[in-house]
């Protein structure tokens, strides 16, 4: 009987990839808009060693026609982050009325007043034409958002921090992929945009994870949604520097899943979490024929559709960090899919409840 559940796993997670891949092959080219109006929100806690920076590539943007409103909300940082920010001309700059990220973003989507909303974290870097880039679908008036491409990077030129890189990637990809074949279910909210009529405020019991439900509201609309394959509009952001800080951002990931109602999200996530846990199944069951054949199906599965992403997010020496994923990524997204339900997890200093 194991033996053939965890080829069907196997064999589903397969196919599921390469429809991804076909996904991502085939992701149109977007024309650029005329004008518009755009509000970029940025919620921020605690980034005062940031958040400086950002604003500073936010105001060097080259808009062109476009109307450019910024606008950064505080959620009650202790650092001093908002007092720096006070004396920068160009900038909207608030107090969050509520406690949390989401908070803050919900009230910078009510005070902004753009038709389109851009949002980012306050630890990114962008690229000058990022708000050109990220608005130019909107010319379509059926496209209700648009999600952009994350990358993250490696100051350190850590082990870890390459397998970061790959594993991260492999996650925007799927998301760009899955989106392409009308079938999205996952975005990033470090680079996102979306028209402020079609803004629905989410759960109010989760803390983290707005991006991800408001894409499935605009999906369950019949909105169109599509991924800025774009190099102009990739968004990128640090590696995390040990991994306890890792573990407990990929808990606070995956602990929203267990509040998904979208059929193609709970389907997708049982899938990966079965094909992973069938090859963690098979070695502890000392069941190692079947654990190299279905480790092999999954290298076949990942293998050119991971060349790709590397080649569009320009990672070095892929290959030696794809092959090492593939022999810990078992034993990690079954560790994080299994606790992520039970364990609480903190955000900025904040313990947040399951």
């Amino acid at each position: 009987m194991i033996y053939i559940l965890s080829l069907g796993f196997l064999i589903g997670y397969f196919v599921l990839v390469k429809r991804l891949e076909f996904g991502w092959d085939n992701i149109p080219n977007r024309k650029e808009i005329s004008s518009v109006k755009v509000s970029v929100i940025v919620a921020f806690r605690n980034e005062k060693e940031t958040i400086k920076s950002l604003c500073e590539q936010l105001l060097s943007q080259n808009t062109n026609n476009i109307e450019l409103e910024i606008i950064l909300v505080d959620d009650h940082s202790d650092d001093g982050s908002f007092e720096m920010l006070e004396s920068l001309n160009g900038i909207v700059l608030l107090h969050s009325e509520g406690q949390g990220k989401k908070a803050a973003i919900n009230y910078g989507v009510r005070i902004a007043s753009g038709s389109i909303i851009l949002c980012t974290d306050a630890d990114c870097v962008l690229k000058t034409d990022w708000v050109s880039s990220m608005v130019s679908p909107f010319n379509d008036k059926a496209i209700k958002m648009v999600v952009g491409p994350v990358v993250l990077t490696n100051d350190f030129d850590s082990f870890f921090g390459h397998l970061q890189i790959m594993e991260f990637a492999s996650l925007i990809g799927s998301g760009a992929g899955a989106i392409a074949i009308n079938r999205p279910f996952m975005c990033n909210g470090a680079n996102l945009a979306f028209r402020k009529d079609d803004f629905q405020s989410t759960n109010s019991e989760i803390a983290s994870g707005d991006d991800v439900f408001l894409m499935h509201e605009i999906k369950r609309n019949k909105g169109k949604i599509v991924f800025l394959k774009n190099s102009s509009a990739i968004v990128s952001t640090s590696v995390k520097h040990n991994v306890s800080s890792f573990i407990n951002q990929r808990l606070r990931w995956s602990a929203k899943s267990t509040s998904y109602t979208d059929f193609d999200a709970i389907v997708i996530s049982l899938l990966v979490f079965g094909a992973n846990l069938s090859i963690l199944l098979s070695f502890f069951l000392l069941e190692f024929r079947l654990a190299f054949v279905l480790l092999a199906i999954k290298f076949l599965a990942d293998f050119s559709f991971i060349k790709k992403l590397a080649h569009f997010f320009d990672i070095k020496r892929w290959r030696l960090y794809f092959l090492s994923l593939q022999l810990v990524y078992p034993f990690y997204i079954v560790y994080i899919a299994i606790v992520s339900q039970f364990k609480n997890y903190s955000w900025k200093g904040r313990i947040l409840k399951k």
